[in-house]
């Protein structure tokens, strides 16, 4: 069964009566099944969702009692079928013409329609695949999510429109990079879901609340002035440039090797070509959710208040060092702030 290359809804056609089975069939078919093989003669032949007699996916015991896996089983040394003598010869199994000939013409069916070959190389099987892993869960989740995951090219070509309108120069964007970024300079979850949420374009502005009726108007949190889209809200509005202005100045004075940055939209919103300084993106990723988080309660951003928001996180990391016994990588990073009470911190 766990061979078998069976679609999620063929696989009701069981009949299990197990409620627990039937749970696990159900999601295992959900991760295994292939839409094509790469190999038509190591195409595995029973509950196989291509392969149907009567339109529905079958198994005969008694032919895999016999050794009978794979199509390859069925063909002869010159990669024909073999014809119903020759079987009955080769595996003496106790059967008819007629089932004989319904399988030979399921299988030629699928060759026919799929236009695979003989000679590809055999793929591994999924399950030799999935024990070769010392995290099999790791595996599979990654198996899904490569299944699931698109580009999402839609919000990119805006992020790249908005950052070629406010900036001089068209920084170059790694996506990849600039997506794993977050989970590369912190593990605080609620920075990494917001991130996550930004990037998509899916975090709510007074411009899209107003438009679906729940805001009674779209302008900023802040100004009040201006309509308050994502790039107003967190770069052009008067208030997050002072913010900004006023934290990039704090940065040079109280971190090694950052004394001569200067904000950027891109930098701000972590449209990134190189993740090279961890701990620079780290503080710019506090500072795009404390904004969020002002404009949900209605405050302005001050670099006050940040740098007790900092402080909190910092010691979030500590925590987290500490638990996953990763102290030495946590004042590594962090031994850079040149702060009195920053190393009360690190220690």
């Amino acid at each position: 069964m766990f061979r078998s290359n069976l679609k999620q809804q063929d696989s009701t056609l069981l009949n299990l009566k197990d409620p627990f089975l039937k749970e696990i069939i159900q999601y295992w078919t959900k991760f295994n099944y292939k839409d094509d093989n790469l190999d038509f003669a190591s195409t595995y032949i029973w509950y196989n969702s291509h392969i149907r007699i009567e339109n529905r996916p079958f198994f005969y015991r008694s032919w895999l009692s016999a050794g009978i896996k794979e199509i390859r089983d069925l063909l002869d040394n010159d990669q024909n079928f073999l014809s119903y003598n020759a079987f009955i010869d080769k595996y003496s199994i106790k059967t008819n013409y007629l089932e004989y000939h319904k399988v030979i013409s399921a299988v030629a069916h699928y060759k026919k329609v799929h236009s695979t070959a003989y000679h590809d190389p055999t793929p591994k099987d999924v399950v030799d695949t999935l024990l070769s892993h010392t995290k099999v869960s790791k595996k599979i989740y990654e198996c899904q999510i490569n299944k699931k995951a698109s580009i999402p090219s839609r919000s990119q070509g805006k992020w790249l429109e908005e950052r070629d309108m406010h900036c001089n120069l068209s920084i170059i964007v790694n996506w990849e990079n600039t997506y794993c970024l977050s989970s590369l300079c912190t593990r605080e979850s609620k920075l990494r879901a917001f991130q996550f949420k930004f990037l998509h374009r899916k975090i709510a502005t007074n411009d899209f609340l107003y438009k679906i009726g729940i805001k009674q108007t779209d302008s900023c949190s802040f100004c009040e002035e201006q309509k308050e889209t994502l790039v107003h809200l967190f770069w052009t509005c008067k208030y997050t440039q002072n913010f900004w202005k006023s934290m990039f100045e704090w940065i040079s004075q109280n971190f090694k090797d950052l004394e001569n940055v200067s904000p950027s939209l891109s930098l701000c919103f972590g449209l990134i070509d190189d993740v090279k300084d961890l701990l620079f993106h780290h503080l710019l990723l506090i500072a795009r959710h404390y904004i969020y988080t002002c404009r949900l309660g209605n405050k302005l951003p001050t670099l006050q208040v940040y740098t007790q928001v900092l402080m909190n996180s910092i010691e979030i990391e500590k925590q987290i060092a500490f638990h996953n016994n990763d102290s030495n990588v946590f004042v590594q990073k962090w031994s850079r702030f040149k702060n009195n009470l920053s190393q009360n911190l690190l220690h």
